[in-house]
């Protein structure tokens, strides 16, 4: 059976009797991963599209042990071309004390991009991100955009960059190993 939803907790507040959360919730199910070929994608390089399905809310706990949603903050019913991995990436560079991402162009030209305050397009109807830190502190503030113009932002402190960086690669490594056979 495939993974209905994958979840990151954003912020907790455990205190008894007014427990809440803010979720990064991942839908694979209704996401998709489209490969360049008939045959199935083995690698990221064989994939031409991804359109992702995710959104953020909080819940509260009830007087039992389920949670129930309280209010749905940002919902992306189709992340065209999502940046997600890339996200992912950059979580991993800011923890290691970074601020710019290198990468090689397919002519082999060496680029450097600034990962704070630049804002981050995604090619096609998905969503943008901006990530800033707040200077003298550990906090990285995260602002999305949709096509739509409809935003939301979150922060997480520095010591959380590596696990949230963690978890959006999990959902884009989740997509190509289930996208193979087109069910996910």
């Amino acid at each position: 059976m495939k993974k209905q939803k994958i979840d990151f907790i954003l912020e907790e507040d455990d205190y008894p009797g007014e427990e809440t959360r803010l979720l990064f919730r991942f839908y694979p199910r209704k996401s998709r991963c489209y490969g360049k070929y008939s045959k199935p994608q083995k690698s990221w390089d064989e994939v031409y599209e991804v359109d992702y399905v995710w959104s953020i809310f909080s819940q509260y706990k009830d007087e039992g042990p389920n949670w129930m949603m309280n209010a749905r903050y940002f919902e992306c019913l189709g992340d065209e071309n999502s940046i997600i991995g890339l996200i992912a990436e950059f979580c991993n560079i800011l923890a290691d004390g970074k601020e710019e991402y290198i990468w090689e162009d397919a002519d082999g030209k060496t680029h450097i991009t600034p990962i704070l305050d630049h804002e981050h397009i995604t090619f096609g109807d998905g969503v943008n991100w901006v990530i800033h830190k707040y200077r003298k502190t550990d906090y990285y503030e995260f602002s999305l955009w949709d096509f739509d113009n409809t935003g939301y932002r979150f922060t997480l402190s520095a010591d959380r960059l590596k696990s949230f960086g963690k978890y959006l690669r999990r959902c884009c490594d989740y997509m190509l190993r289930h996208a193979l056979t087109n069910e996910v």
